[in-house]
């Protein structure tokens, strides 16, 4: 027996034996956890049946003594926090009862478990991800053929930057649905003193990276089979990859700074749109006198997509060599249909000088990748910050929970209530 008595004193009782019910959760399913053992970890298990056990005691000694006091008007009295102050001190779970790499180790074992329990949403992806890559060859006629040819410089191009933001929303929607999911249930837990921002952080990534760079390895085989395209597959691999990483850690930044998926969706979705809108190379080529304003190149600074996009551009026109045809109607060499036929790529003879249209000549593939994955590590910081000072955070104040943001709650005269 571990309580018997009224429902309302029951959140009481407890807190009083030193388990407090955390915020905007259900006490019935708070007081099932409190009873239940963790078969699966030996520790763990160990810690439980002592809670147990110490909940036992408390209220077989409390119910032998006095279940009913008579100044209580019959209600059920909770025992003395000092007189089990010790035994609870030894029995409740905090973060300093693990070490830090045994909390990361937790978390990730159970976000690995919310992935495989997704089995039907990860095999929808992989088909997703293969029938994107099949829509994307056949849009473009010219990328069907072995060789390569002139006139498919735009259709390259573009194949390339639609691959790159198919990659950055699918990621960054799933990201977003997800990290605004669970942003509540972090604050709760990070209240309880169960582990760190960083600790999340660190384990989350763990768990969703490698799953994203199975899904853009999925997506950028198929491409490659079933185009011409001259990157090598483990270049545009690890291009699709790292724009894969590259998007989660956006859309973790965008998620820890606000409070739950919707709000997520709603900052996230028009932001991805601009840096798209940013991050696209104009096919016809790039006028290198036109001064850009300086609210675009602080964009294009932060946008995964024009780093991923040039660096695909890179990797496929470097050294390209283009086929010039056995045609009767040539103009030095190449057959008049298969010229480019707009702007400043119409009379490039090779891929350096469709990179050089491209304003890419001084570009390499190399410090284009360095350059994604550092901003994918100043996105995980951003999301380290956010997670820490930003988002929901619960304070209690005169026994009412509110949800606020953290940095509202310092400028406002909220007191903590503490108990026992």
């Amino acid at each position: 027996m571990i309580y018997m008595g009224s429902r309302l004193e029951a959140v009481d009782y407890f807190e009083v034996l030193g388990h407090s019910c955390p915020p905007e959760t259900n006490p019935a399913e708070f007081f099932i956890d409190l009873v239940t053992i963790d078969t699966e970890d030996p520790a763990q298990c160990s810690i439980d049946n002592d809670r147990i056990d110490y909940l036992a005691d408390a209220f077989h000694e409390y119910h032998g003594r006095n279940m009913v006091d008579d100044e209580s008007n019959g209600r059920l009295v909770p025992p003395s926090a000092d007189r089990y102050s010790n035994r609870r001190r030894g029995n409740t779970m905090t973060r300093s009862s693990l070490r830090p790499h045994e909390r990361i180790g937790a978390l990730l074992l159970r976000s690995i478990r919310q992935n495989i329990r997704d089995l039907k949403v990860n095999v929808l992806r992989i088909g997703t991800s293969i029938g994107l890559a099949t829509i994307f060859s056949q849009l473009f006629s010219t990328m069907k053929r072995g060789s390569p040819i002139a006139k498919s410089i735009a259709d390259r191009t573009a194949l390339l930057s639609f691959g790159a933001i198919n990659m950055a929303m699918v990621v960054l929607m799933k990201t977003l649905n997800l990290f605004g999911n669970e942003r509540c249930v972090v604050s709760r837990e990070q209240m309880g003193n169960q582990y760190s921002s960083f600790e999340y952080l660190i384990s989350k990534s763990l768990a969703e990276l490698p799953l994203e760079i199975v899904f853009s390895t999925i997506f950028a085989a198929t491409l490659k089979r079933l185009t011409s395209l001259r990157t090598p597959l483990h270049a545009l691999a690890a291009v699709f990859s790292t724009m894969g990483i590259a998007g989660t850690s956006l859309g973790f930044a965008i998620g820890s700074l606000t409070g739950n998926a919707e709000e997520a969706m709603t900052i996230g979705v028009p932001l991805n749109v601009i840096l798209i809108a940013v991050g696209i190379i104009n096919p016809s080529g790039v006028d290198a006198s036109a001064k850009t304003p300086i609210l675009i190149k602080a964009l294009q600074q932060i946008s995964p997509i024009k780093l991923a996009i040039e660096a695909l551009c890179i990797a496929e026109f470097k050294g390209m060599e283009f086929d010039d045809g056995k045609g009767r109607w040539r103009l030095s060499g190449w057959r008049l249909k298969d010229l480019p036929r707009m702007g400043g790529l119409a009379l490039v003879q090779n891929g350096d000088q469709v990179l050089d249209a491209l304003g890419l000549a001084d570009r390499s593939y190399e410090k284009v990748i360095k350059e994604l994955l550092l901003l994918s590590g100043c996105n995980l910081l951003v999301s380290w910050f956010g997670l820490s000072f930003f988002g929901p955070k619960f304070v209690s104040s005169n026994r009412q929970t509110i949800k606020v943001p953290v940095w509202r709650s310092l400028k406002t005269n909220v007191i903590w209530r503490h108990k026992g």
